[in-house]
């Protein structure tokens, strides 16, 4: 990272590449704990969540996000 420019000094260097390797592995848990939350709804709550979702999705559809 040094060489390349990425980074001013080797501790630099280090802090980047600890916070990579801690943002991919908030993302792996995060992913694990999604997975095991929606393998454990009842089919009642992935009804509920399904509609949230189909909620969700429709008022997206009507935002312009290109709006200030």
């Amino acid at each position: 990272m040094v060489k390349a420019g990425r980074a001013d000094s080797v501790g630099a260097a280090v802090d980047k590449t600890v916070e990579i390797a801690r943002r991919l592995d908030n993302r792996a848990t995060l992913e694990r704990q999604t997975a095991a939350y929606f393998k454990g709804l009842t089919s009642k709550a992935a009804a509920e969540e399904s509609d949230l979702e189909d909620a969700l999705s429709a008022a997206s559809q009507e935002m312009d996000f290109d709006q200030p």
